[in-house]
């Protein structure tokens, strides 16, 4: 099922990861990248791998999931609470008591 909640950070949260790379990358703290890496590569390994190896891409990189971990934690929160509502409300409706 179609959750809107999640929309807003699985847009927001790619555009602000590229625009955080593209100005760290304008003011060479990390390289660009120089290969190109298989599809199949996991996220982190990616910026690593793309830059010859780089330990500042791949601690970029690594930040950058984190923050996004960080971001995610509240709308998932705020999901839950929502679907305990309505769960709360179905089971008033069905006529079952809610004990806490």
């Amino acid at each position: 099922m179609l959750n809107p909640l999640f929309l807003f950070p699985y847009v927001i949260l790619p555009v602000m990861n590229m625009l955080l790379a593209a100005s760290m990358i304008a003011v060479h703290l990390v390289p660009a990248s120089a290969y190109n890496v298989l599809s199949g590569t996991p996220g982190p390994l990616v910026a690593f791998i793309a830059t010859n190896g780089t330990w500042q891409a791949l601690v970029f990189s690594l930040l950058l999931f984190a923050l996004d971990i960080l971001l995610y934690l509240p709308i998932i929160k705020m999901s839950k609470d929502v679907q305990d509502e309505i769960d709360l409300l179905n089971d008033k409706e069905a006529g079952y008591k809610h004990v806490k």
